[in-house]
């Protein structure tokens, strides 16, 4: 690889990206990076089979959770580590404290060894800073020890068009984890994958979802993130931009919605509520403005249980996925359409189309309680093409993802 970017070398060939590479002409190492190289020679030279296991900073758990705590407890040889890039001790409660012992701080002396010694690193989240415990200015000094295996589970289904982000040229993988087929031939076909690459196994949070569970009259509104209607803060932080988000057609329609006397009937008469889940930077700077004072209409717990749930709503967000994969009722909202289609909400467009896939579309609250009404009055299920679309999109409906991932990786 010419210039200054970084050849990786691995199991599966080359992987190219925007790393810094290390430059071997006689460079001078300074004592406490031949330190870490000696160290983890050291590992290295010990024939060790490591695998490390990561989400993202921020996330409770998602599929590299499920995935190490499935593949723990093999008595294969391998050494596995889930990293968390929070504090450790708001993870404890998710490990027993044996597997706690497997359970480093991203960015530790630790983690730094064993990353560099890795065979496998196995991550829900692709991007470099998210599974690389160094800097990029500093990993140069170190990139010709790492070997792993990248392993791209991803946190949910890549349905966005995104081929400038997650075509194969642009991450460094050497596996990555489909679940449908639809996602096969759109990685194949625009995304520059072949089947060498992919591993058609499901996602490892499938695992824990129970199709067959029986749903409650309970309805789950959860929209994506809006980027235009939050300042974004020199510390990644988000601050609140009330009048934008108060003027805004998205925040109109929701309260019109919430507001409605015919959603109210509604839900009396057929005895349902209805549950506000919105993005956790929303839920964080704008939770007053999704309150209200009917008691069938509450706000989401973080973490809710998606078998519950007859009818969900959605827009564009990839959430949609999870039901599709129970098969429950969807109708998709957006009043913003306008400002989605000129990218105001991070993408414009998707690979598998909104309209006439899973469920219906509405762009006011009133065609929103129309939709609704009509699902209701089916007794929650859903329309019989939506339910055969449903029926033909994942590759398994099983609790068997996660051990074919690990066959996958094993063999």
């Amino acid at each position: 690889v010419q210039g200054d970017t970084l050849s990786v070398r691995s199991a599966h060939g080359t992987r190219s990206g925007s790393l810094p590479r290390l430059k071997t002409n006689n460079q001078l190492i300074e004592p406490r990076r031949m330190l870490v190289r000696a160290l983890a020679k050291r590992i290295i030279s010990s024939n060790r089979t490591i695998w490390l296991y990561y989400d993202c900073k921020g996330v409770e758990k998602n599929n590299a959770y499920y995935q190490f705590m499935h593949d723990l407890g093999k008595n294969d040889g391998v050494e596995r580590y889930y990293v968390v890039n929070d504090p450790l001790e708001t993870k404890v409660h998710l490990f027993t404290p044996e597997q706690m012992k497997s359970v480093i701080p991203f960015g530790s002396r630790d983690h730094k060894l064993l990353f560099l010694a890795a065979r496998k690193v196995i991550t829900a989240y692709v991007e470099e800073h998210n599974w690389i415990p160094f800097l990029l200015s500093d990993f140069k000094y170190y990139a010709d020890l790492f070997t792993a295996d990248l392993v791209y589970l991803q946190h949910g289904i890549l349905h966005a068009t995104m081929p400038w982000k997650y075509s194969l040229d642009r991450v460094l993988v050497d596996k990555e984890v489909i679940s449908s087929h639809f996602e096969h031939t759109n990685f194949t076909t625009h995304y520059g994958f072949d089947d060498a690459h992919l591993i058609c196994a499901g996602m490892p949070r499938y695992d824990i979802m129970d199709a067959a569970a029986p749903s409650q009259q309970k309805i789950l509104y959860a929209p994506s993130w809006r980027q235009y209607l939050a300042s974004n803060n020199f510390d990644s932080t988000w601050s609140p931009l009330p009048e934008l988000f108060e003027q805004s057609s998205f925040y109109q329609e929701i309260r019109a919605f919430i507001d409605s006397p015919r959603l109210q009937e509604l839900l009396e008469k057929a005895d349902y509520t209805l549950e506000i889940k919105m993005h956790p930077i929303f839920t964080k700077i704008y939770a007053h403005y999704f309150q209200s004072s009917n008691p069938r209409i509450t706000i989401a717990q973080d973490v809710v249980r998606e078998e519950d749930y007859r009818i969900f709503i959605t827009d564009f967000s990839s959430y949609r996925f999870d039901f599709v994969y129970l098969k429950r009722a969807l109708i998709y909202f957006m009043p913003d359409e306008a400002e989605y289609q000129a990218g105001l909400c991070a993408l414009r467009q998707t690979d598998l189309p909104l309209e006439g896939m899973f469920g219906d579309m509405a762009r006011t609250a009133e065609q929103l309680i129309d939709l609704l009404t009509d699902c209701i009055e089916r007794g929650g299920q859903t329309k019989e093409d939506y339910a055969q679309q449903m029926n033909d999109f994942f590759f398994y409906y099983d609790n068997n993802q996660c051990q074919r991932i690990y066959e996958a990786l094993k063999g």
